[in-house]
């Protein structure tokens, strides 16, 4: 009897498991031809694979996150805030997300203070977090805040300096690997860096 109900279980559990894969592979397929039809810019169809998608995995973020951007830029402005407020209920430390969510109910008049000071937040910081301070720069400029403006873009470029550093070090890690051509791209980044900062400062 024992035997019996063993075996039931492992049959019913690798039937489930069996499920949960085709489930997760369908789900990626739909998705990677999702991502392709975005790139493509036919953003309908885009939608709808990425929405099939939540069928086999309901609260996958990235899928909802761009089903967000999909609803933004076909200027479906209530949709898009309300995609990026799902995303935030299934991980509220989405920073992309955070991002996206402020910068959609930014262009509300009546949410617009409340926006720009999460955003300011978020400008200061995300790692990657130039198309931040490009917006809240120019939000900021747009209420005649220039001096705070001008502010928040210094510190942007303070950071940003560090990136010569960054690719020295990257080309010394490829030099001493003999990754040759690795070496050879940050150098030239470094070199391109430099010289762009010369002129700035001139």
């Amino acid at each position: 009897m024992r035997k019996i109900l063993y075996f039931k279980f492992l049959i019913m559990f690798f039937v489930f498991f069996d499920s949960c894969q085709s489930n997760k592979e369908e789900a990626e397929n739909l998705r990677r031809e999702a991502a392709k039809m975005f790139i493509e810019q036919k953003l309908n169809r885009a939608k709808e694979l990425y929405q099939n998608s939540l069928d086999y995995e309901p609260n996958h973020a990235p899928t909802i996150f761009m089903i967000g951007k999909i609803e933004y830029y076909s200027k479906n402005l209530s949709a898009a805030e309300e995609q990026f407020d799902n995303l935030l209920s299934i991980d509220k430390c989405h920073p992309a997300g955070k991002y996206w969510y402020n910068k959609v109910k930014a262009i509300n008049a009546s949410k617009k203070d409340q926006s720009l000071k999460e955003l300011l937040v978020l400008a200061r910081e995300l790692p990657n977090r130039w198309e931040v301070v490009y917006t809240v720069g120019t939000m900021l400029e747009e209420q005649g805040k220039i001096t705070e403006a001008i502010e928040l873009y210094n510190e942007a470029i303070a950071d940003e300096q560090k990136l010569s550093l960054i690719y020295l070090r990257l080309n010394r890690i490829y030099e001493k690997a003999e990754m040759k051509s690795a070496a050879e791209r940050y150098a030239r980044k470094m070199k391109m860096f430099d010289s762009q900062q010369q002129v700035d400062q001139k």
